[in-house]
């Protein structure tokens, strides 16, 4: 029983999908939002992967992309100077877990979205920390960098040796000893 119960409803699965209507149009749902159209048709999204922190070595947030609007006209609060907004919608950042989504999402809401050229990180080879910034960077750009590295242990490199320079010491007069400007200052110890 359980069989011909089954191979009913796939009959009846594929009577049902015979039946669906397809558009071709794209599919616009900024009428069901809610959101005014003055929030919708001149604003533009950025999408973006955030930078990692400087703080710490891990990339644990900077998988996901993530889509912030605008700013719009913000004003100084003339009492307590501090900035004010009616924008409810310049604070706001949406997060994709890929690009794809975070796009059909914007051009879903009628949303116009510009998203930059995402700077991924490309690691370079050990000798080009040993190298003299100056002079090998221009040069492997020009030539490939196997034939770089085959020419590097071969000849060897060309370092610029820079002196050091030393600082003319400036003329200061008695009373910027005594100065409050903690910068001029100098220690008497």
């Amino acid at each position: 029983r359980s069989l011909s119960t089954s191979t009913w409803r796939l009959a009846q699965d594929q009577t049902r999908d015979s039946q669906l209507i397809t558009v071709d149009e794209k599919l616009d749902i900024t009428t069901l939002t809610g959101v005014p159209e003055e929030h919708i048709k001149t604003r533009k999204v950025r999408i973006f992967v955030p930078a990692r922190n400087n703080m710490q070595s891990g990339v644990n947030n900077t998988k996901k992309w993530k889509m912030e609007f605008d700013t719009r006209e913000r004003w100084e609060n003339p009492l307590m100077g501090w900035a004010s907004t009616a924008d409810p919608l310049s604070n706001m950042v949406l997060t994709f877990s890929t690009k794809e989504d975070a796009v059909a999402f914007a051009e879903k809401n009628g949303l116009v979205l510009s998203v930059p050229h995402s700077g991924t990180v490309t690691s370079q080879p050990y000798y080009f920390s040993l190298v003299n910034r100056t002079h090998s960077m221009t040069y492997m750009q020009s030539c490939t960098i196997a034939a770089a590295a085959a020419e590097a242990a071969f000849t060897g490199w060309s370092y610029d040796v820079e002196e050091k320079k030393v600082p003319k010491p400036k003329s200061k007069s008695y009373g910027a000893n005594f100065s409050w400007n903690k910068r001029t200052r100098v220690s008497t110890k």
